[in-house]
């Protein structure tokens, strides 16, 4: 995170909660969410996020897309509101976590709207104007996918297409 968000002008951690990751961050921020009960500078729905075309440079998302009904009107506000060549960093559980805990406490699978994996998110951030950027780095891609294969989320970093 500090490596990523390093030289950045201005980023935006959306679904913030207590902004655990305040530490984290080697740029200035604003934290958004929906919820009172969070640490969020802006109480906002993803889908209608309240910041001018281009205003950020850099916008994370952990845990927080699988749990969001309208994931493409989503990431459709982060595109609008990332600069041309932004980033956008995305951790959530990966598809076998999602189905492990839903298996355990089946009453969770109604709070999860979509299960995704590498493949499918990779696609759908495509068809939203990012393209994974994780690839043009091979230490990156490695990590990535070592993460995934061995822990319960994945990460991808992906990059606006203006």
């Amino acid at each position: 995170m500090k490596k990523f968000s390093q030289g950045q002008q201005l980023a935006l951690d959306l679904g913030c909660g207590r902004k655990r990751w305040d530490d984290w961050f080697n740029c200035n921020y604003v934290g958004i969410d929906i919820y009172k009960e969070s640490k969020a500078d802006i109480l906002a729905a993803g889908f209608a996020l309240p910041f001018k075309d281009n205003s950020f440079s850099f916008v994370t998302m952990f845990s927080v897309l699988e749990y969001i009904e309208r994931d493409d009107d989503v990431l459709k506000e982060i595109h609008r509101v990332l600069k041309q060549k932004g980033s956008l960093l995305l951790i959530s559980q990966n598809a076998r976590a999602t189905k492990a805990n839903i298996r355990n406490d089946p009453s969770k699978k109604l709070l999860h709207k979509h299960v995704y994996g590498l493949r499918n998110i990779n696609k759908k951030l495509k068809s939203s104007g990012f393209k994974p950027i994780l690839f043009k780095h091979p230490i990156l891609f490695l990590l990535g996918l070592y993460y995934h294969l061995t822990s319960v989320y994945f990460f991808t970093l992906s990059e606006v297409e203006k």
